[in-house]
């Protein structure tokens, strides 16, 4: 295993790359390449500082972005074929799809109308009990009987 990169996921992202450079017209960056790939950018920007150790491909960097383009996509075949994904790699899959799952999760209670519905029943419950509201007159004031008839 060398730096923790298969030769499968070294692939993925040269094909990745190839591709969004064909439809862009430019070289694509990781959250491109992460967001073609359905993949962390996390996940991927490791992927890529792995393959980009290797010398397979590089990073441009410009004053706005950190583009991605291929340098020596013959390294791939030299990775090995089941190198295990790396161990941050797979922690930050888990907080991404971790994360996804809570973010559709707040999509459902505010787009839902969940909290509307909510809402609404406290105002309907608000509304019940002042209708059962009375205004009660004032007792005698055990103290100065006197004035509550001035009242």
């Amino acid at each position: 295993m060398q730096g923790g990169i298969s030769r499968e996921d070294g692939h993925l992202i040269v094909a990745a790359v190839r591709v969004l450079d064909h439809r862009l017209g430019h070289p694509p960056t990781v959250e491109e390449i992460a967001e073609l790939l359905d993949r962390a950018r996390e996940w991927t920007g490791v992927i890529v500082s792995g393959l980009e150790a290797h010398g397979v491909v590089a990073t441009v960097k410009s004053a706005f972005t950190h583009r991605v383009e291929i340098r020596d996509y013959r390294v791939l075949e030299t990775l090995d074929p089941a190198a295990e994904q790396p161990t941050l790699g797979r922690e930050m899959e888990a907080f991404h799809e971790k994360r996804t799952a809570e973010e559709e999760a707040l999509g459902d209670l505010f787009g839902g109308g969940r909290s509307r519905r909510k809402r609404d029943e406290r105002m309907d419950d608000l509304s019940d009990r002042l209708k059962g509201f009375r205004s009660q007159s004032p007792k005698k004031n055990p103290l100065f009987p006197d004035d509550a008839d001035d009242a």
